[in-house]
């Protein structure tokens, strides 16, 4: 494995309408979605006609005030998350794991690891939490027996002294393919290796996302390619902001069950963001009813317009999948995810991610 070597390190230790900017236009009626701003607990809340993202109630913002303490507390921690059928799922499971400080679970994310579990520990003695944002940045390489392919981080930790660093990089994932291996266990993804390094806390997140993984263009094909994935409710919503930052509104429009507004409404929504860069929390509140299954997906959107005005929002989106077979299929796991609701609120920049993404699917309809 290739991995830079960290004075705190977040991978093992080798050798070494405002917001209708951000997701589109809409308007108070069902189905269509509402931007509750004001978050802080410095500022005073207020409803505008269009959002960040579609939601389909419209929730009045309650009127804050008050000053907001110097002291913060800890985030809570979030539950357990371990899914490594598919890459972008295993990595936040690895983040997941990290976070909650269960590193057997954590080293068990890795292919071939090229330390001992003790020593995979002691790389993380000194950190508190971790937040990941995540982008695909390419296809699947297809090898005669195995796959890849290669997912953009950027990585926001928390020290015990509460200092902070960020880092951003590349993961290679890494899977057999059935019948290959004696280890069924080889089926599932897992981190091949690794390149990470600090990076400045003024860059943006885009900026970084659209360069960690460019040590790789030669060695992954479809290096670059949109990432369209409706197999799992964090998918959908990273499919979302993919389809957004490229452009590709129509996309972007279908992956919601019920639009949040005209398809026009929607695409003009984006005339003036540049860029909006999703970091999402471990799927929560998986449940069932009336031949659906739902989840949630806490996440902070963070905007650029194109005059330079960055925006931050928190929040949740509500995911389903319908639960009946299809097409003659004998179960309804192949059936797409589909984005059935979401809601955000303005969150201040100083705010911390763990604490923005532990509270964001708190009090989601």
């Amino acid at each position: 494995m290739k991995l830079i070597p960290l004075k705190r390190v977040l991978l093992p230790a080798a050798t070494a309408c405002a917001a209708a900017t951000l997701i589109g236009a809409c308007s108070s009626n069902g189905g269509k979605a509402t931007a509750t701003t004001g978050a802080s607990a410095t500022a005073t809340g207020s409803t505008s006609t269009a959002s960040p993202l579609g939601t389909r109630s419209v929730t009045p913002a309650a009127s804050a005030s008050g000053t907001a303490t110097a002291q913060q507390s800890a985030p809570a921690i979030p539950d357990a998350y371990d899914d490594s059928t598919d890459p972008m799922r295993m990595v936040t499971s690895y983040i997941n794991a990290i976070d909650r400080k269960e590193y057997q679970r954590a080293y068990g994310y890795w292919h071939s690891p090229s330390q001992s579990l003790d020593d995979f520990k002691k790389g993380y003695a000194t950190t508190a939490n971790v937040t990941a944002t995540i982008a695909s940045a390419s296809g699947i390489d297809a090898a005669t027996s195995q796959r890849r392919t290669a997912i953009a981080v950027v990585l926001d930790a928390t020290h015990t002294d509460g200092s902070a660093q960020r880092f951003s990089g590349c993961y290679i994932a890494w899977k057999t393919v059935p019948g290959v291996s004696e280890n069924p266990n080889d089926t599932l993804w897992h981190i091949e290796e690794a390149t990470v390094a600090e990076a400045s806390k003024s860059a943006s997140l885009a900026d970084l996302l659209a360069a960690a993984c460019d040590s790789y263009k030669d060695r992954l094909s479809n290096f670059g390619q949109a990432y369209d994935n409706q197999t799992g409710s964090l998918n959908v919503v990273l499919s979302l902001y993919d389809a957004i930052n490229r452009q590709d509104y129509k996309r972007a429009y279908g992956y919601w069950e019920q639009a949040p507004s005209s398809y026009d409404e929607f695409a003009k929504g984006y005339a003036n963001t540049q860029s909006a860069v999703v970091t999402t929390g471990a799927p929560t509140d998986k449940g069932a009813a009336a031949g659906s299954v739902y989840e949630r997906v806490p996440v902070i959107v963070t905007g650029t317009l194109k005059d330079g005005t960055v925006q931050r929002f928190s929040g949740c989106y509500t995911t389903r999948r319908s639960d009946i077979p299809k097409d003659g299929a004998t179960d309804a796991s192949s059936n797409p995810w589909m984005i059935y609701s979401a809601k955000l609120s303005q969150a201040s920049k100083d705010s911390p991610a763990s604490t923005l993404l532990a509270d964001a699917c708190n009090n989601a309809s």
